[in-house]
């Protein structure tokens, strides 16, 4: 629903944009044919060009999971309680009622076009050069349609007739109809657009113009073609599908008639909507997909790199302190979306940056504090990254204020396996501090990790859980300073169990009954949503029953007005 939403709103837009410049620059110029191309090339972009995308790829960093990071996401699996659905859908509700005037809309475009091949068949059509004459003997407006020519010849003088029909010849010749069943077609499916019924307009009227500036290249008389048109101008309307000889513009026509030909310099006004479409394609129309990329790091790949760091209890203050010393690393970062709970702490934010070169952007949440977000800038890497165990955390000791009281500093990053605490206090550092300062950097033990148990079975010390998908975990417990888990492993014991191993010789029977748990909570949910998808199908039944009684309603008036016809017709020829 949304996207359908964004289409129609860039669609209208991009309409909005050829009218504009049509209305302004061009509708007073004598380039008729050029007009006429301009207008379809706008029904046919704004239509067409929301459709495409053009994807730029950028690389980011393969997200790494901590042990808090495992932690958190058990705790939230406890926390987890079924989503509970919308008692009412509005969206349902406003494509529904779209899609009936929408069909409204091109069943009368559908009737009229049936109307008129009836009228066509019911009177006699003799040829004429290319053209099909249909000869009629009520007042009628002088019409086109397709290679029809539609006239009583009782009405007008032979010099008046040979200038209707050579107006008309150009409306078949030039396939003028198509034109109008387009922009017809057009306004049913964008009938919510007010500027699209305008242009509707604009399109009729310009063929109208167009028609007659051919016409009087062709004829000796133009005086008698302008008399033709005010004579024609008391006539009875033609059906709205068809190419009318007055259209109801007799003044517009005639002074378009007697206006000064347009130079040919004026032409550079066509070209105006070239670098809008330029512009909307590059700020709408280009997608931006992140695709990972494992990266393995080094010591001296972060040595000159720059790194944002924000947590839970991060103010805005330090957010923008932040945002200004990596401003001068050629980065914008920028945040919005900025949520906090009752205690303070952050549960969402969303985090853009862009450079000369790349651009991406993150969204966090979480109801109890968002995950530490890292941003990354170095000369081989750019980007949000998750926080790691291995990690190196710089942190500042300012001794002159608040002795002991650490507090975030992120000029750089280092990854090492190598020690536990490293102490940089030479004056040779980039980063050497002052007034007493100085920089600690720490890092957890590699040696320190926790046993993890999968289905039952004691993994390796070694053993990487980043190399295993969280979307196959079906349920996962920590055991921290418990005596059980300290006597197995000083740092705790993870125990998972993935979704396609579900087996009577798991570690304990607690496992089994969560995972049965969640099983009948996933089939509550599909049971809810099938629940509701009949609900849909019910409705979308009865909007379809609304449009059939639509059209019966429209079968009834045209069989009415047929009736009148036949009437009116047996009553002429009693006359």
């Amino acid at each position: 629903m949304e996207a359908l939403f964004i289409y129609g709103l860039k669609s209208a837009g991009l309409l909005t944009c050829f009218y504009v410049v049509y209305y302004f620059l061009l509708r007073k110029e004598t380039f008729f044919s050029s007009n006429r191309w301009f207008l379809l090339s706008g029904l046919f972009v704004s239509a067409f060009f929301p459709l495409f995308t053009w994807t730029k790829t950028i690389y980011v960093e393969r997200p790494q999971w901590s042990m808090e990071d495992w932690m958190a996401m058990a705790k939230s699996q406890e926390s987890l309680t079924p989503a509970t659905e919308p008692s009412w859908d509005w969206s349902t509700l406003v494509m529904g009622s779209y899609l009936i005037i929408a069909l409204i809309i091109l069943g009368r475009v559908l009737v009229q076009l049936i109307s008129i091949l009836l009228f066509l068949k019911k009177h006699p059509v003799t040829s004429e050069a290319s053209l099909r004459m249909v000869h009629v003997q009520q007042e009628v407006t002088p019409f086109s349609f397709f290679n029809y020519v539609v006239i009583n010849n009782q009405l007008y003088s032979e010099e008046e007739r040979k200038s209707i029909v050579l107006h008309e010849k150009i409306h078949c010749n030039q396939y003028h109809s198509i034109d109008i069943l387009l922009s017809h077609l057009y306004c049913g499916l964008f009938w919510f657009h007010p500027l699209a019924w305008r242009y509707k307009k604009a399109i009729a009227q310009n063929l109208e113009f167009l028609a007659d500036q051919k016409a009087m290249e062709q004829l000796e008389s133009p005086a008698v073609y302008q008399k033709t048109l005010v004579k024609v101008a008391t006539s009875q309307q033609a059906l709205s599908l068809t190419n009318p000889f007055n259209q109801s513009l007799i003044k517009k026509r005639i002074l378009m008639l007697q206006q000064k030909q347009s130079q040919r310099r004026n032409l550079w006004k066509y070209g105006i909507m070239l670098p809008a479409l330029v512009v909307f394609m590059l700020i709408f129309q280009v997608k931006t997909v992140a695709q990972e990329r494992k990266v393995t790091y080094s010591t001296s790949q972060f040595e000159e790199a720059y790194q944002v760091r924000w947590d839970k209890n991060t103010s805005e203050a330090e957010i923008k302190e932040d945002i200004e010393r990596i401003k001068s690393k050629g980065v914008t970062l920028k945040y919005s979306k900025l949520k906090r709970n009752a205690a303070g702490e952050i549960t969402q934010i969303r985090v853009q940056f862009r450079t000369h070169d790349a651009e991406g952007e993150t969204t966090v949440k979480s109801e109890t504090g968002i995950k530490p977000l890292i941003f990354i800038k170095s000369d081989k890497y750019i980007g949000f990254a998750a926080p790691k165990s291995e990690t190196l955390i710089a942190s500042k000791v300012d001794t002159n204020h608040q002795q002991g009281k650490e507090i975030r500093i992120e000029e750089r990053i280092i990854r090492n396996g190598e020690g536990t605490e490293i102490i940089i206090n030479d004056t040779d550092n980039a980063s050497q501090p002052k007034n007493g300062e100085r920089i600690i950097i720490r890092k957890i033990d590699a040696s320190d990790k926790p046993l993890v148990f999968i289905n039952g079975k004691k993994m390796d010390v070694d053993f990487d859980l980043n190399s295993l998908d969280p979307n196959s975990i079906a349920s996962m417990s920590v055991f921290k300073n418990t005596p059980e888990a300290l006597e197995m492993g000083k740092n705790g014991v993870i125990k998972i169990v993935t979704k396609k191993v579900i087996t009577s010789d798991m570690a304990n029977e607690e496992e089994i009954d969560a995972a049965v748990n969640r099983a009948k909570e996933e089939i509550k949910k599909v049971l809810s949503e099938e629940k509701s998808t009949q609900a849909d199908w019910e409705k979308a039944r009865q909007d379809l029953a609304k449009v059939q009684e639509e059209m019966l309603k429209m079968k009834a008036e045209l069989e009415k007005a047929k009736a009148e016809y036949e009437k009116a017709k047996s009553k002429l020829k009693k006359d």
